[in-house]
C-alpha cells in the first residue's frame, strides 16, 4: 500500500459512519453527499460480488437467478410460518427454544436472501438504463452522420 493511498475497509465497510476519518495525520468531516456516495459503493460492492460469486454476465442469467432467489424466499418465509405455528401448539419450552432458534436462522437467511434479490433488481434496473442510453447515444450519433453527410452534398 502507498502513502497516500487509503485503505480498502474505509471506503467499503464503514458501520455506522464516523463523524471523522482519521488517516495519519488529517482529519476528514464526513459530510452527507460523503455518507451517500459511500452507501451507493458499498451498494456496487455488493452488486459486483454477487454477480462474481454467482458467474451471472448477462440479463437473463441475472433474471433467472433473481427468480430461483424469490422462489427461495416463498419456500423460507413458509417453513418459518410452519415453525410459528409449531412453536405456538408446543408446551414443552426446551423444545420450545429450539423451534425459536429454527426460526432465528430462517430470518437471518431470508434478510441475506431479500438483499440478494433488491441487488438483483438494481442491477437490471441500471442495465436497462445504461442501455437505453447507450442506444439514445447510438442513434444521436447517426442523426449527426446524416447531416454531415447532407451538408457535403450541399
Amino acid at each position: 500500500m502507498s502513502k497516500n493511498s487509503i485503505p480498502i475497509d474505509i471506503l467499503l465497510k464503514i458501520y455506522p459512519l464516523p463523524e471523522k476519518i482519521e488517516f495519519k495525520d488529517y482529519k476528514i468531516p464526513i459530510t452527507k453527499e460523503m455518507k451517500i456516495s459511500l452507501k451507493h459503493l458499498e451498494s456496487l460492492s455488493q452488486q459486483t460480488i454477487l454477480l462474481s460469486e454467482n458467474k451471472i454476465n448477462n440479463l437473463e442469467k441475472l433474471k433467472s437467478f433473481r427468480y430461483n432467489l424469490e422462489e427461495k424466499v416463498r419456500i423460507l418465509k413458509g417453513k418459518r410460518e410452519n415453525l410459528w405455528r409449531k412453536r405456538k401448539r408446543e408446551t414443552n419450552p426446551e423444545i420450545k427454544e429450539k423451534i425459536t432458534h429454527e426460526i432465528g436462522d430462517l430470518k437471518v437467511l431470508i434478510k441475506k436472501t431479500n438483499k440478494d434479490i433488491v441487488n438483483c433488481y438494481e442491477i437490471e434496473n441500471r442495465t436497462i438504463l445504461l442501455k437505453n442510453q447507450l442506444e439514445l447515444e447510438k442513434s444521436k450519433e447517426i442523426v449527426k452522420g446524416k447531416n454531415k453527410d447532407r451538408s457535403k452534398i450541399r
